[in-house]
């Protein structure tokens, strides 16, 4: 329930704002690139995460947003029709009337020349980073390869790759949840090399952030993490080891 009212409040304001045939369409990116668009699904093997409702291995969903030479002919599908279906249908809406969400990258353009930067996008209690498609976009636009990363087990309306959507079994934030995002977030850090068609990345230059849950994990990633040179906590609370680090009153 948390998730769908969560669901609810981040669709509504994209409601208001859509065209006249109530698809949901993103502002333009404010950058000089065009912007490419793939996601896929990796895979932990030496992990299990029982608090999400994992047996094992971990799969950790990534959608990446990225600089481009040139557009692609088809717009970026950034939901899968069992994430659009769920998703629209949980604010009482078409499915149709998210087609337009990923309108401003393309899926499978031809990666932009050159090292770039890479983000790491770590989305808000139950949000798909499908939801903040626009952000990304515009920072990838600007020259970032933006890495989303859901969480397989909190995330609502999340398809892994097979069709079906799963389960949601973390509906609160605690110490717990965000360090097993924690660990879902260095886990992708450490296959950053392996992404193929989003670039040349520049691993000496890596940041980390994220809004209300996201930026909690931007902020504990930042506490153990040497790799992630800077972050982002936009809204979000602090929990765990960050908590004893932070000074009084801040």
């Amino acid at each position: 329930m948390k998730a769908l009212l969560l669901a609810t409040a981040l669709l509504a304001p994209a409601v208001f704002t859509a065209t006249a045939s109530a698809a949901v369409t993103p502002p333009s990116p404010s950058g000089p690139a065009p912007v490419g668009f793939t996601r896929t699904t990796l895979t932990d093997q030496q992990r299990s995460e029982p608090l999400a409702g994992d047996t094992g291995p971990r799969r950790v969903p990534i959608r990446v947003w990225y600089p481009a030479a040139r557009r692609a002919t088809a717009p970026a599908a950034v939901l899968t029709p069992v994430e659009q279906a769920e998703l629209a249908g949980g604010v009482g809406l078409e499915p149709s009337a998210l087609d337009g969400l990923g309108s401003a990258a393309t899926a499978a353009a031809p990666a932009a020349p050159g090292r770039h930067a890479v983000l790491l996008l770590s989305p808000g209690l139950g949000e798909s980073t499908a939801l903040q498609s626009a952000h990304a976009s515009d920072l990838a636009s600007h020259g970032y390869v933006v890495v989303g990363i859901d969480v397989a087990g909190e995330t609502y309306a999340l398809d892994l790759g097979d069709g079906e959507t799963v389960p949601v079994r973390i509906t609160e934030a605690s110490a717990e949840s965000i360090a097993l995002r924690t660990r879902d977030l260095r886990f992708v850090l450490g296959k950053l090399e392996s992404l193929r068609g989003v670039g040349r990345l520049d691993l000496d230059r890596i940041g980390a952030f994220g809004h209300s849950n996201g930026g909690a994990t931007a902020a504990d990633a930042l506490l153990v993490e040497r790799r992630i040179r800077a972050g982002v906590n936009t809204d979000g609370g602090i929990y765990g080891p960050v908590f004893e680090r932070v000074p009084s009153g801040s």
